[in-house]
């Protein structure tokens, strides 16, 4: 096997559960990635400001799961494009990237690049890129 470093990995190879799951995120539109991408960005930056602060809330307990991922809304978003469990797997992937494009301070063209090279098509990629490339330097503090 050949392996392939990726900034986004930390110059690692991908994980192989990313691998898969590049095949499941290309099943939905671009336009529902980029969706799924802003509101995931969203949730890394309140997740990291909130991290910051001392304030404790309190949450209802409705659709959510321990790290307060409200997977309905989610579910929402995919419209029955994929399957619930793959749903999970898909935020779980793009969470995934996001984090650590941010984590290893990689510029959106060349996560972009990367992406594509790990099988997603290129307009997947960019509706990846454009809302994290849009609030890289937020969610790096």
């Amino acid at each position: 096997r050949v392996i392939m470093k990726f900034k986004f990995c930390g110059d690692r190879d991908a994980p192989d559960w990313l691998l898969a799951e590049m095949f499941t995120i290309s099943k939905l539109s671009s336009v529902r990635v980029k969706l799924l991408c802003g509101a995931l960005v969203e949730r890394v930056r309140a997740r990291a400001s909130s991290s910051v602060s001392t304030v404790t809330t309190t949450t209802t307990t409705t659709a959510k799961d321990d790290a307060g991922v409200d997977y309905a809304k989610f579910r929402k978003l995919v419209d029955g494009a994929v399957t619930a469990g793959d749903v999970e797997a898909v935020i779980a992937a793009l969470e995934y990237t996001i984090e650590s494009a941010a984590r290893y301070d990689v510029d959106e063209r060349a996560l972009g690049r990367e992406l594509e090279q790990l099988g997603l098509p290129k307009e997947h990629a960019d509706a990846v890129c454009k809302p994290y490339g849009k609030s890289r330097e937020a969610l790096r503090e």
